[in-house]
């Protein structure tokens, strides 16, 4: 594989290495609507990948959804999510020019299945300047690694960030209206405010 303009005696991907994980097979996400208890709210989305462990399960509950419809879609976006980085190629060279978030395609690799179409995840440049001493010519030598994502795999974005939690009881004060000692909703739900909210 090489880049139209670049001197290919110079700049070259040398290393190529294709890593495949064991990833879960199956995502189902489940969740209670309390206004219509009877609803069947559970979510099964499985797109195994052909490796060992493809017929293990990850369940997750609550699913933070009251709609079947959109608890599918939620499903389907966990299951991407977790099949992901399921399939990537660690490389490195000397190119320049590889930019994250950009797409080529590699050819000529001995292995005929590593030969494909790949976004560029993450991109390393070392720059290194080999002049001796000072006031002698500059003659820098480049080196890249980076990380692939095969395109025929959807790529989603791992949830790094949890959801906020309490750490222990948090006290607060049940609010209404003005001139009623208790207000209730239709569920016999009461509105309250914590210390916290401003």
């Amino acid at each position: 594989w090489h880049q139209e303009g670049l001197k290919l005696d110079k700049e070259f991907i040398h290393t190529i290495t294709a890593n495949e994980s064991l990833r879960t097979g199956q995502w189902v996400l489940d969740d209670f609507d309390f206004t219509k208890p009877r609803s069947l709210l559970a979510n099964t989305v499985a797109n195994p990948r052909e490796t060992g462990n493809a017929t293990y399960e990850h369940y997750e509950w609550p699913g933070d959804y009251f709609d079947k419809s959109e608890g599918e879609m939620l499903t389907c976006i966990r299951m991407e999510a977790q099949r992901s980085p399921g399939s990537r190629v660690l490389g490195g060279g000397n190119i320049r020019t590889l930019m994250t978030g950009y797409t080529f395609t590699l050819e000529n690799y001995p292995t005929a299945e590593v030969n494909q179409e790949y976004l560029l995840m993450q991109t390393l440049l070392f720059v290194q300047d080999n002049a001796q001493h000072s006031g002698q010519d500059q003659h820098f030598t480049f080196s890249t690694r980076f990380e692939l994502h095969p395109t025929r795999e959807v790529f989603r974005p791992q949830r790094t960030v949890s959801k906020p939690h309490t750490k222990g009881p948090q006290s607060a004060i049940v609010t209404g209206p003005a001139g009623q000692e208790i207000w209730t909703d239709q569920y016999g739900r009461v509105k309250v405010q914590f210390g916290w909210d401003r």
